[in-house]
């Protein structure tokens, strides 16, 4: 049953598959009905298209490479069996060096993740108010 120990266990998993380009670490925090809705649109259902995105993200063509993934907070709620995680990203893709600050709508089954619904926020920011 989800709680929030598990919960966290399995945020910091699947945070971990993509530092680690652990296919299986990757797979075994999903359930067979996974949505992952990426922060630019695309959507992957279902465990085989996952895994496919995987793959792809790590070994097609320009080869991507999570370098740091930090989680800043977690906040959960036990009665909707989610939570917020807010985070710090940096990737090399396609060669190229990528970083933005985001925040991850994730829920749960009874024991894996069930969606995934990620939002960017750009890194840059200002109060266009301050004197």
């Amino acid at each position: 049953m989800m709680n929030r120990e598990r919960a966290e266990k399995l945020i910091h998993q699947y945070f971990q598959s993509w530092l680690q380009q652990d296919l299986k670490l990757f797979l075994s925090t999903l359930s067979p009905e996974i949505e992952i809705t990426e922060c630019y649109g695309p959507i992957y259902h279902g465990l085989e298209e996952n895994r496919q995105w995987f793959i792809n993200w790590h070994e097609g063509e320009g080869k991507g490479q999570v370098t740091q993934w930090d989680i800043l907070r977690i906040l959960y709620d036990d009665k909707q069996k989610g939570a917020a995680v807010e985070w710090d990203f940096y990737c090399i893709y396609e060669g190229n060096l990528g970083s933005f600050l985001g925040t991850s709508l994730i829920h749960f089954g009874d024991s894996q993740i069930t969606s995934i619904q990620e939002y960017q926020m750009k890194k840059k920011q200002y109060r266009p108010y301050l004197r």
